[in-house]
């Protein structure tokens, strides 16, 4: 079974959000399966800006899209998933 799980953080004491992800799926590289928004290293493999997406999100919406986006960009690259656009 195939499956992504994202989970968001919350830090009350800056309200900020961040989140970490888990891809089971044996198509992606285990270096992809499990990370966060703050892996520097991860966000320049897969091209997304490391600004962008590194630190923390001001709000549940953007810290979620980041995930989506990021988590996409994985699954496109090395599992058998088309892009819808």
């Amino acid at each position: 079974m195939k499956y992504e799980i994202i989970e968001l953080m919350y830090f009350l004491d800056d309200e900020a959000y961040a989140f970490h992800f888990n891809i089971n799926d044996d198509l992606v590289p285990e270096e992809f399966r499990f990370s966060s928004n703050n892996n520097t290293d991860l966000c320049e493999k897969i091209g997304v800006d490391i600004y962008e997406f590194a630190g923390t999100f001001s709000s549940k919406q953007k810290a979620l899209q980041a995930a989506i986006t990021m988590v996409s960009k994985i699954m496109i690259q090395y599992s058998q998933v088309k892009p819808l656009w």
